[in-house]
């Protein structure tokens, strides 16, 4: 292991040489260029953590990797289905998927003074489906799933939750969709309708828990250099856990650029055969609700990446880490102890970088209103 170690760091001291070099051509050009703003000191760094966060020293690689990523959804087949056949499939459901089980209970009343009867309703995947009220507008015809709940969500957000039976109608036929259907056929109403959601300004949002709220780039970077220092002294296995933890979090930091739905088990399950080396870039296949997604990466992090899924581990394993996440997690709650990010960014997990981190200097992302559920 030591050997694979000790090519972890020479990729790391490389990487910092190179990030040194570039601090030394940008004082030159800043002193010949005195009035060009672009690259003057105060610009510096943000210009550092941009190469910390995508790993690039090269011109080429820089231009490429800091560009936003826009792309449309993938289209999946259930996406593409008769709305009409999943509006029918959901009232058969509703039919024999089992009622609410009513039995009959004793209260003690105190002002009579006696008890009563009264009906108990256990509760129900179906809830209220004996009510004429429980349903939703039907499907025009030939009209599409997607196309269908697009519109169920733009009438939401135009006119409100409107009746309660209806909206919860509503909820009851989306997680319908999503029981009955592979995760990566029915991940495109998590950008329509989320499991957790609500209504904020006429615009349907989701509620996220506080440490998924990304954190600026300057304290990411300063959680990347601490796990690379890190890299470089301790025992064997301290290293290892070290480098590993490097790797999660230039991984989330990867899977962040996309905007897709993404578990953390997912990323950190990523196996090495998705590190693909191409002719211009090295990608990344990034495991999405949607299927794998290619991102273009650096060939530094790409050999770093690489050179991780190459420590010998006690068993057979086909993905790039191995160490387990409770090791990971303690490493970097260590390195934040060094860190010592301000307190009021909550609590930073792997979470936070699986959002991509933002450039408003000291702030961490809260929303304007309380959000209740």
């Amino acid at each position: 292991m030591s050997n694979q170690l000790n090519e972890i760091c020479n990729i790391l001291n490389k990487f910092e040489e190179a990030i040194a070099h570039i601090r030394t051509i940008w004082k030159g050009l800043e002193e010949l260029n005195p009035h060009f703003e672009e690259i003057a000191s105060e610009n510096w760094p943000e210009k550092h953590h941009r190469l910390w966060l995508h790993g690039a020293t090269e011109v080429g690689e820089c231009n490429e990797l800091e560009q936003r990523l826009y792309r449309d959804l993938p289209i999946t087949e259930t996406a593409q289905s008769p709305a009409w056949d999943a509006y029918k499939a959901w009232r058969k459901w509703l039919e024999t998927a089992g009622l609410p089980k009513v039995s009959m209970a004793l209260v003690y009343d105190k002002k009579n003074r006696k008890y009563e009867e009264f009906e108990s309703k256990e509760p129900s995947d179906t809830f209220y489906a004996t009510d004429n009220r429980f349903d939703i507008e039907k499907p025009a015809e030939g009209e599409t799933l997607l196309d269908f709940i697009v519109r169920l969500a733009r009438s939401i957000e135009d006119s409100g939750k409107g009746p309660r039976l209806g909206y919860r109608a509503l909820k009851s036929f989306v997680d319908f969709i999503r029981k009955t259907h592979p995760i990566e056929q029915a991940a495109f109403i998590e950008h329509i309708f989320p499991r957790k959601m609500d209504l904020h300004f006429g615009k349907i949002i989701r509620i996220i828990s506080p440490e998924a709220y990304p954190i600026p780039e300057k304290t990411a970077v300063e959680i990347l250099m601490e796990l690379a220092r890190r890299c470089r002294s301790g025992r064997p296995d301290t290293r290892h856990t070290a480098a590993e933890s490097l790797g999660l979090s230039w991984l989330c930091i990867i899977a962040s650029r996309i905007r897709l739905p993404i578990h953390l088990e997912t990323v950190k399950s990523i196996k090495s055969s998705a590190v693909q080396f191409g002719a211009d870039f090295p990608a990344l296949q990034v495991p999405t609700w949607f299927g794998e997604q290619p991102i273009n990466i650096s060939h530094r992090i790409a050999t770093f990446l690489t050179a991780l899924s190459h420590i010998p581990s006690k068993q057979h394993r086909d993905t790039i880490l191995q160490r387990p996440m409770r090791s990971l997690t303690r490493m970097l709650n260590d390195a934040l102890q060094s860190v010592d990010p301000n307190p009021e960014y909550g609590n930073i997990t792997y979470l936070s970088l699986l959002n991509q981190p933002h450039i408003f200097g000291d702030y961490r992302y809260q929303p304007k209103h309380q959000i209740t559920k």
